[in-house]
């Protein structure tokens, strides 16, 4: 359709992120462990989502370069937004519209877990 020879700099060949190495098979069983570790912590009142950033924050540096970096900054990420979003509705449950900023952000929560399990068991990028 367009032609283009193939050594074009506007035309890369190869991805932006690095197919999975042989060696990525232990971050993705620590990926998956974390993204579980959230989905549990939706039951446990925020101990797995505890668990979860703890494991992001230790393993991040040896994701670097590899598609699982994307996991653990969204999972740091999100984390936090959950945590500000959680006091908020503890500090709103006194009035009543509390109870539904908790429901909404445990359904965000099951959303985002399941949806880098989904993501890790394909091994691609958590994406935007």
């Amino acid at each position: 359709m367009y032609p283009h020879h193939e050594d074009d700099a506007r035309f890369p060949t190869r991805p932006e992120v690095e197919p999975p190495r042989a060696a990525d098979d232990g971050l993705h069983t620590t990926v998956m462990a974390m993204w579980i570790a959230h989905l549990v912590g939706v039951f446990t009142n925020g101990l797995g989502n505890v668990v979860a950033v703890a494991i992001a924050y230790v393993k991040r540096e040896d994701a670097h370069g590899t598609i699982y970096a994307d996991h653990f900054a969204k999972a740091i990420r999100y984390f936090w937004i959950a945590a500000g979003i959680y006091v908020v509705g503890w500090v709103l449950v006194f009035v009543v519209v509390g109870a539904l900023v908790l429901l909404g952000l445990s359904i965000w929560v099951l959303i985002f877990s399941i949806r880098g399990i989904l993501r890790t068991r394909d091994r691609r990028p958590y994406g935007p």
